[in-house]
C-alpha cells in the first residue's frame, strides 16, 4: 500500500503495516480533547459517588476505557525508543479498551431496552455484575490473549500493525478480528430494537437517561462502522485513500469526547454541578447567619450583664450613701 499524508499505511511484500499510535497533529489534539472531556467525567462521577447510580454506573465504566486508550494512544505517539515488548503492551492496552468500549456500548441497548419495558431504571441494577464481567474482565483476556500473537512489531521506534496478506496467517488475523464485528452487530440489534421500542412514552423523570442510553451505541455506530469497513477492505487486498483512512481513524479517537458531551449536556451534570455550589453558597449564608445571631445573642447577653453590674453598682453606692447620712444625723 502506499504511504499516505498521515502515514498510516505502508507498504510491504507479504503483509500490510498499519501504524498503531500516530504522532501528527490532528489526531493529537483529537486525542487530548477526548483525555479532557474522559478524565473530567470521570473525576465527576468518582468525586460525587455517582456511579452508584444506574445509568452513572455505565457511564463511568465505559468513560474508563476511553480514557485509557486515549492516554496510552497519545502517550506511544511520542518518539521514543520502542521494543517489540513496548509495542506489544500498548496494543493489548487499546485492544483492550476497544473491546471493552464495544460492549458496554452495547449495554447501554440492552440498558435501554430493558428500561423501556420495564418503566424503571433501577432495572439495571440487576445487570451490574453481568456487565462487568462481559464489559471488563471478558476483553482484559482476549486482549492478553493476543499479546502472545506476532503481528506487532517496532519499526523505526514506530509501533505497526501487520496485516497478512495470505495463508495461515491471514486467516488467523481474521478470525481475531471477528469478535469486534459480532460486538457491533450484537450493539446494533439491541439499538435497533431499542428504537423500535421508544415508540411507547417514557414517564418524564426517565428521559433524560434514556436520551443517553439511546445516544451511547449511536455515537459507537457512527465512529466505529467506518473503520470496520475500512479494515475488511484491508483484508479483502482493496487498497483505502490514505487520507480517508486517517479521517476514519480520527472518528475513533473522539469518542470519548463526544460520549462525554452527551452526557454532560443531556443529563446532569451541570445540574449537580449548579445545585452543589447552590449548597455551598446557602451552607455559608446559614453559617454566617448562625454566627450573627450567636454574636447578636452573645453582644445581647453581654449588654445585660453590664447593665446588670451597673445596677448592682447604683445599688452600692447609693445603699453606702445612706448609711452616710444615717451616721450624720
Amino acid at each position: 500500500m502506499t504511504s499516505g499524508i498521515f502515514g498510516w499505511l505502508q507498504d510491504s511484500k507479504d503483509y500490510d503495516e498499519i501504524i498503531l499510535f500516530p504522532h501528527d497533529l490532528a489526531s493529537r489534539t483529537l486525542l487530548v480533547l477526548s483525555i479532557l472531556a474522559s478524565s473530567t467525567l470521570l473525576i465527576f462521577c468518582l468525586a460525587y459517588k455517582l456511579y452508584r447510580r444506574p445509568l452513572e454506573f455505565l457511564v463511568t465504566w465505559i468513560m474508563l476505557p476511553h480514557f485509557l486508550a486515549s492516554f496510552t494512544t497519545f502517550l506511544f505517539g511520542f518518539p521514543f525508543p520502542k521494543t517489540i515488548l513496548v509495542c506489544k503492551i500498548g496494543m493489548v492496552i487499546e485492544l483492550f479498551c476497544d473491546s471493552s468500549a464495544f460492549l458496554w456500548s452495547a449495554f447501554f441497548g440492552h440498558a435501554l431496552l430493558t428500561t423501556i419495558k420495564s418503566q424503571r431504571l433501577e432495572t439495571i441494577n440487576g445487570f451490574k455484575l453481568r456487565y462487568f464481567l462481559f464489559g471488563t474482565v471478558a476483553p482484559l483476556l482476549y486482549s492478553f490473549v493476543n499479546f502472545f500473537q506476532y503481528w506487532v512489531e517496532s519499526s523505526n521506534d514506530v509501533c505497526v500493525y501487520h496485516i497478512p496478506r495470505q495463508g495461515s496467517g491471514k486467516t488467523l488475523f481474521v478470525l481475531t478480528t471477528i469478535p469486534l464485528y459480532i460486538l457491533f452487530g450484537l450493539c446494533l440489534w439491541w439499538y435497533s430494537r431499542a428504537i423500535m421500542r421508544t415508540r411507547t412514552h417514557l414517564e418524564k423523570e426517565y428521559k433524560s437517561q434514556a436520551l443517553v442510553l439511546l445516544m451511547y451505541p449511536g455515537i459507537l455506530i457512527i465512529c466505529w462502522l467506518p473503520e470496520l469497513v475500512f479494515n475488511m477492505l484491508i483484508y479483502m487486498q482493496i487498497v483505502p485513500n490514505s487520507s480517508i483512512f486517517a479521517v476514519v481513524k480520527n472518528l475513533d479517537y473522539i469518542q470519548g469526547l463526544l460520549e462525554s458531551a452527551i452526557y454532560g449536556i443531556s443529563r446532569n451534570m451541570f445540574r449537580v454541578v449548579r445545585e452543589y455550589f447552590r449548597k455551598c453558597i446557602c451552607l455559608n449564608r446559614a453559617r454566617e447567619e448562625l454566627l450573627d445571631g450567636s454574636l447578636l445573642m452573645r453582644s445581647e447577653e453581654q449588654a445585660k450583664l453590664n447593665e446588670s453590674l451597673i445596677n448592682r453598682q447604683i445599688k452600692r453606692v447609693e445603699s453606702k450613701h445612706y448609711a452616710k447620712l444615717e451616721i450624720h444625723y
